[in-house]
């Protein structure tokens, strides 16, 4: 996999948004939405796309772009400099099997421009839902611990699929659950990763 960049740009320090190709591609509206939000401020912009032979291929005009001469493919990357957030934008599903070996060079990738946070946005089925799940907020965050090679580079690890790690107490936890976002549960957690839907080491 490698990054072609369009515009240079300093991705230190910044928090990095990935969206994961799920239920009803909501992370990646989710993800479309906070772009076109920096876009139209024009706090934001392209900068650069991801060549992988781990998703699968697409190419159209640019969807934020009215004159349609920019092209976007499967894996853009956007960043919003005032906000400093970088979104990594997957328009496409990773190949199968390919999860572990995509994961990895995306953490080497934002591991080496040294930004601090990793979110990945994802949709559950409601299906998964148990009854003490159905009312309240139907949002919730799983804080994963930092590996100790990435913490040196403040980077969070990405989970194993089968086993996915116990969330460990941090400031960024506190901060989500202080907002009113609840910890997602451990068995909703366990169906989310075999299903596949979290990219894995």
């Amino acid at each position: 996999m490698a990054y072609v960049s369009l515009q240079e740009e300093c991705f230190e320090g910044d928090l990095l948004l990935v969206p994961c190709v799920s239920v009803g591609a909501v992370p990646q509206l989710a993800v479309d939405v906070i772009a076109t939000a920096g876009l139209s401020a024009a706090t934001a912009r392209r900068v650069g796309f991801f060549r992988s032979d781990w998703v699968l291929p697409v190419a159209a005009s640019d969807p934020f772009q009215d004159d349609e001469t920019e092209n976007s493919y499967s894996v853009d990357v956007y960043r919003d400099a005032q906000k400093h957030i970088t979104i990594v934008q997957l328009r496409a599903p990773i190949v199968k099997n390919a999860n572990g070996p995509f994961a990895r060079m995306l953490l080497e990738w934002a591991s080496s421009n040294k930004m601090t946070r990793m979110i990945l946005l994802q949709s559950i089925d409601s299906g998964l839902r148990r009854d003490a799940q159905l009312s309240g907020p139907q949002v919730r965050a799983l804080v994963l611990p930092v590996a100790p090679e990435s913490a040196r580079e403040g980077v969070l690890a990405s989970p194993d699929a089968a086993t996915p790690p116990t969330p460990s107490p941090s400031p960024w936890g506190a901060t989500l659950e202080s907002s009113g976002v609840p910890p997602l549960e451990k068995e909703l957690a366990l169906d989310a990763f075999r299903c596949g839907s979290f990219p894995s080491q």
